[in-house]
């Protein structure tokens, strides 16, 4: 009788498909799971390592499978959720009769949520009450990482009971959020401003991002150092701002403060004021700085120019320039932003980090641009100094978008090889 061929080690069956992205490469890994019994676990730990999930799409069948299949669910890692909250429950109302909370009651091993809300106008006000019953309660996961975008919220209370929670039932370390707040006040007069858990526990944050309208953000910064506050921030190690005002300096500087000792990455939307950079000197572990500069505004990195200079203390390793436009779906963008690249002070930039004796790298960021890209001869007029003195590397990095397609290629400069290359491709934005 003829035996049946071993099949390869499973060893080897994880590193082969480790190599495919359980997102851009999802067609592939059902075909793998489809083609051979030998593939499937793998292929299956792949496929649910992270979700992506739409609501009101109907999600009866997925909670079929968790039933009958609940090895699965713990292989979530990673779920990211769409929300339209004008299809929310009422303010009243918790998502009983809804899919979504029993698929997250059986997520146990879920470390990171990303939830992202469709624009809406007017925008509908969300709560916090049901943001937290629809991570669980009392049986949330041990969330390490909580991203929420777009969400409209009324008021810093909404965003302070949210940490909370996370504070009496989770494991938060990683907490962004980012919105506008564009709320009827009418509507949101009676919102509930979320559950009342006593925190056990502080959340020892290593990573945060705050972009937010001015009063938000200047009223998050205010709790966040206040002793109701349950954040803390002497290991934190990214810190990312919008747009800071007068109103944030002052909290926002304390911020700053607490995490003088392990702070190593900042990015700031916009400028910050000569008065914030008095405490730079103590931020010994800082190593990069990252800045969004609008294509429009040139002058704003001519102001970098100037504080790079005058703060030559500074032990960066790289600095980082975002530039994007906000009218890049426009047909015309691409010459807008090319024509307008060599205005951009690119030679007093690279003064002011040569004065720096540890930055060894600059980096630009181009963002979703309907252009070719930056020429190499365009780059080198532009950074003559990173391609002569090779003291520190020119990486430019280039987002092209194809037309009114959702489809986009991203294209990576390096200057002491002195040639681009394509570095991904993808179709549509993606929520991690």
């Amino acid at each position: 009788m003829q035996q049946q061929a071993a099949g390869p080690p499973q060893e080897l069956i994880d590193a082969v498909l480790e190599n495919l992205d359980p997102l851009e490469d999802r067609r592939s890994l059902q075909q793998c799971a489809l083609a051979a019994r030998c593939l499937l676990p793998s292929a299956q730990r792949l496929l649910f390592h992270t979700l992506v999930l739409y609501e009101p799409t109907p999600m009866t069948r997925l909670h079929h499978v968790f039933e009958t299949s609940p090895h699965l669910a713990k292989y979530v890692v990673k779920l990211g959720l769409i929300l339209q909250p004008s299809h929310w429950p009422g303010a009243d109302s918790d998502w009983s009769g809804t899919p979504l909370p029993p698929i997250i009651s059986r997520l146990a091993t879920l470390e990171e949520v990303n939830i992202q809300t469709v624009w809406e106008y007017p925008a509908v006000p969300v709560s916090a009450r049901q943001l937290c019953t629809l991570l669980g309660g009392e049986r949330t996961p041990k969330i390490r990482r909580l991203a929420l975008h777009g969400i409209p919220f009324t008021d810093v209370h909404q965003i302070s009971s949210i940490c909370k929670h996370f504070a009496a039932y989770g494991d938060l370390q990683d907490f962004y959020f980012s919105g506008t707040r564009t709320i009827d006040t009418t509507s949101a007069s009676n919102m509930d401003s979320g559950p009342t858990a006593s925190p056990s526990s502080p959340i020892v944050l290593r990573k945060m991002s705050v972009a937010h309208d001015a009063a938000i953000m200047a009223a998050f910064f205010a709790w966040a150092v206040s002793s109701d506050s349950c954040l803390r921030f002497h290991e934190l190690r990214q810190l990312s701002v919008g747009e800071l005002t007068e109103e944030s300096l002052a909290s926002f500087a304390r911020i700053l403060d607490m995490c003088k000792g392990s702070l190593r990455y900042l990015h700031v939307q916009g400028s910050i004021p000569e008065s914030l950079f008095a405490p730079f000197g103590n931020l010994r572990d800082l190593r990069t700085i990252s800045c969004f500069v609008p294509a429009t505004q040139s002058p704003l990195l001519n102001a970098w120019c100037t504080t790079l200079k005058d703060h030559k203390e500074l032990k960066l390793e790289s600095f980082v320039v975002i530039i994007d436009s906000p009218m890049w779906r426009a047909l015309n963008v691409g010459s807008i932003l090319l024509d307008q690249f060599a205005n951009y002070p690119w030679n007093l930039l690279e003064d002011a980090l040569m004065d720096i004796a540890q930055c060894i790298r600059l980096e630009v960021q181009i963002s979703q641009s309907r252009s070719e890209r930056v020429t190499t001869n365009s780059l080198k007029d532009c950074f003559p100094r990173a391609h002569a003195e090779m003291r520190f590397e020119l990486v430019v990095k280039q987002e092209l978008s194809a037309g009114r397609s959702a489809e986009s290629t991203s294209w990576e400069y390096r200057s002491r090889s002195g040639v681009w290359k394509k570095t991904g491709s993808k179709r549509g934005p993606s929520i991690f």
